[in-house]
C-alpha cells in the first residue's frame, strides 16, 4: 500500500475472522492505531477492538486453576502456516 501502511486483510467477503492477537510476538507496540476504510463492505465491515489485559482479567476471573498453571509452568506459543496460499481462505491471505 504505502510505507508502513498495510492491507489487514483480503478474504472473500463471506467469510469472518476471528478474535487475534496481530503483535502477540512483537516485543514493542506503537503507542497509536489507525483504522481506514478504502471501500466499505455492502453488510458487516465491522473492526472489533479487544484489549489483550481485559482478556487476561476475564481468564483470571473464570479459568483461576489455567492461568495459575500458565503463570507457573509458563505456555509455548506455536504458529502452523500453511506452505501455500489456500485460495478462499483466511488463512495467510494478507
Amino acid at each position: 500500500m504505502a510505507n508502513r501502511v498495510f492491507s489487514a486483510n483480503e478474504i472473500p467477503l463471506d467469510q469472518s475472522i476471528n478474535f487475534h492477537h496481530e503483535m502477540a510476538l512483537t516485543k514493542e507496540y506503537p503507542s497509536k492505531i489507525f483504522f481506514y476504510c478504502f471501500e466499505p463492505a455492502p453488510l458487516g465491515g465491522e473492526t472489533s477492538i479487544v484489549p489483550s489485559n481485559v482478556i487476561v482479567e476475564k481468564m483470571e476471573e473464570q479459568l483461576p486453576k489455567v492461568m495459575e498453571k500458565v503463570s507457573d509452568i509458563g505456555l509455548i506459543f506455536r504458529i502452523t502456516r500453511p506452505k501455500e496460499k489456500i485460495q478462499g481462505s483466511a488463512i495467510d491471505n494478507s
